[in-house]
């Protein structure tokens, strides 16, 4: 029995490769099973933005703003839709959404933009870290600020950067005061082998199994300073 999970994957799949017509058909199956899936909708109503419908874009952006009446993603499309300005291409078409065990993590942040930025974000679109000395915020390709990593996995993936492990992200979902990213890790260092990047346990767990040689060399850029950046 294929699950909402798969489903959602399939969907998001869609998207990344521009197969709006495999969007449309995986999204409304979505909604057969759950039609309030407020995901789904807003994914429907792009994939028919980016088909031409318009009419059609408009209902499903209708009907999330119906149950969630502040939904930033909706209410940014349409406002689109009245300016009749096409939402930006999805990037990094390459970017998989697939779960690998230690791999990957769904992360929701926190200390958000302002709601007013945060409509302006779509599923799919890469984000990238800035390291500071003890936090990561997340921004947008423009350097446009959207929240923190939570402190103990910022902590975490600190070091494991300055280890020479690498990651991509992208956001998942967007919604009024929630953004979710998805990470992936795409290097893993030498010296890290045998040691994941996440897990369903306390991070802090991992702490014994990282090298406790002096670190010689930072691929990073860290922020000189105990303040944090001002995200605003």
């Amino acid at each position: 029995m294929v699950t909402l999970d798969t489903l959602n994957q399939q969907a998001i799949s869609a998207a990344l490769n521009q197969d709006w017509d495999e969007a449309i058909d995986a999204n409304q199956t979505i909604l057969g099973v759950e039609s309030t899936n407020l995901s789904a909708l807003n994914r429907l109503g792009r994939a028919y933005l980016e088909t031409n419908q318009p009419k059609l874009a408009r209902k499903a952006f209708n009907k999330v703003l119906s149950l969630d009446k502040h939904n930033p993603i909706a209410t940014s499309n349409l406002a689109r839709l009245r300016l009749g300005i096409k939402p930006a291409s999805l990037q990094s078409a390459n970017f998989s959404y697939i779960e690998e065990p230690g791999k990957t993590k769904t992360v929701a942040l926190y200390k958000l933009a302002p709601n007013s930025t945060l409509a302006k974000l779509a599923s799919a679109q890469p984000v990238i870290f800035k390291v500071n000395k003890h936090s990561i915020l997340v921004q947008a390709t423009s350097r446009s600020f959207i929240g923190y990593l939570p402190d103990d996995l910022a902590t975490h993936l600190i070091r494991l950067l300055k280890l020479g492990n690498k990651y991509e992200a992208a956001i998942k979902t967007v919604a009024k005061n929630k953004v979710e990213i998805f990470i992936r890790e795409t290097k893993r260092a030498t010296k890290l082998r045998g040691v994941p990047s996440f897990s369903t346990k306390d991070t802090s767990r991992y702490y014994q199994f990282l090298p406790t040689e002096p670190i010689a060399e930072t691929p990073l850029e860290i922020v000189d300073t105990d303040e944090e950046e001002s995200p605003i």
